[in-house]
């Protein structure tokens, strides 16, 4: 059930507009109530065996926070969230480890266009559309 309220916060965000509906938002309710309230109860089991569950508390803690702004604004935290930048970031720094020079220079960049335009298709017909805008 844990995982189901996380999963479900994250389906709705994804497959959401800019600006959520109220019937969007009030679908966030129960698995934000089912996903912190286990999560509660989880952490009071364990401390009563004397094994603390994984520090993840700062992470949820913003979560909450990031639900309740979506709920109260309609704002979809998709919409502004830095996570696919992270992952880009450590993406780009891999590809510049593995070129000759260890430094993102051109041919580190010629790498990543290729990986994003190999994976991601859409890429590619946008690219074209920005280089002919």
């Amino acid at each position: 059930t844990m995982l189901w309220g996380l999963t479900s916060i994250s389906r709705i965000w994804r497959a959401s507009p800019p600006w959520l509906s109220q019937a969007q938002r009030r679908a966030l309710l129960e698995p934000r109530d089912a996903f912190f309230g286990l999560y509660v109860s989880l952490s009071l089991q364990a401390a009563e065996f004397e094994r603390p569950l994984y520090g993840m508390i700062p992470k949820y803690h913003m979560l909450d926070h990031l639900v309740r702004i979506c709920c109260e604004t309609g704002l979809n935290p998709c919409s502004f969230w830095c996570f696919q930048d992270e992952d880009a970031m450590r993406l780009c720094m891999g590809i510049a480890q593995h070129s000759k020079q260890g430094t993102v220079d051109r041919f580190s960049l010629n790498r990543w266009c290729l990986h994003v335009f190999a994976t991601k298709p859409d890429a590619v017909a946008s690219g074209r559309r920005a280089l002919h805008a």
